[in-house]
């Protein structure tokens, strides 16, 4: 949803159970999805991902200006 919200493409990788999550386990270390892969970056927790996104296109803004609004945004 953040990605359509900015406008951005996307591709959606579905994972299948067995070979597939050993190789995300090997890239990551862990078995966590969703993961955004952006080039070299490999992301696979909430917040991080929507700073990176913030980062990388900083129209239309998913973390509110207010630093206290903001904190509240990227920890729920």
């Amino acid at each position: 949803m953040s990605m359509e919200f900015k406008s951005l493409k996307y591709k959606i990788v579905g994972v299948t159970p067995g070979i597939e999550q050993l190789n995300i386990f090997l890239m990551l270390g862990q078995h966590r999805v969703p993961l955004l892969v952006d080039g070299d970056i490999l992301l696979n927790d909430s917040s991080t991902t929507i700073r990176n996104l913030e980062t990388i296109s900083p129209n239309k803004k998913l973390i509110p200006q207010k630093p206290k609004k903001a904190v509240q945004a990227v920890l729920h």
